[in-house]
């Protein structure tokens, strides 16, 4: 359910606002925003699998949860908290998602701890991408960036012609695991 919320959150995220919806077009906009989300929210559900069940080493450095934590409350809080920090405007929805997913896990101390690891992941994670440089306005095309129409290089989609060049600087982004995007 939790995969099912991120992926309908990222292609709302790029679907046209209706008449009355009080969201916001494209907080991740472009494949290489919107698959730098996806990447965040599933490190996010990862790391709360592992503080809970163990197995594998933590990417961002998260403790192990007291045994007995809900693993599916740890989760469900990861990619709520994930979702929205990097779609504010969908927040309401998100919310009502997680609840109704919550709902079913009985109250007590397995589900409270579960709900803090899964803040504790989310949060971890998205302190480690904060600077990783993808906050960069994308640039307009033939302004800030002209395509020089060599092999490899970023080219204009010929089917939507949007005038920015999205995606463009995504090189100057730092890679999840390799050392640079030249590597």
């Amino acid at each position: 359910h939790c995969n099912q919320m991120a992926i309908d959150t990222t292609g709302l995220d790029h679907t046209p606002i209706a008449i009355g919806e009080n969201r916001v077009f494209g907080h991740q906009l472009g494949p290489c925003r919107a698959a730098r989300a996806m990447a965040i929210v599933h490190i996010a559900m990862f790391e709360s699998i592992i503080a809970v069940v163990g197995g594998f080493q933590s990417y961002v450095g998260l403790a192990s949860a007291p045994v007995g934590t809900s693993v599916d409350a740890a989760i469900c809080q990861a990619t709520h908290d994930t979702l929205v920090a990097l779609f504010p405007s969908h927040a309401p929805r998100l919310a009502i998602l997680a609840a109704d997913l919550l709902i079913q896990i009985p109250n007590g101390l397995p589900k409270s701890n579960g709900l803090v690891v899964g803040a504790a992941a989310a949060q971890a994670i998205l302190q480690l991408r904060a600077n990783d440089g993808s906050n960069h306005a994308e640039p307009v095309i033939g302004v800030d960036y002209i395509p020089s129409g060599a092999p490899g290089e970023w080219d204009q989609d010929p089917i939507s012609m949007v005038p920015k060049a999205i995606g463009a600087l995504w090189s100057q982004v730092a890679p999840f695991v390799i050392p640079a995007a030249n590597t």
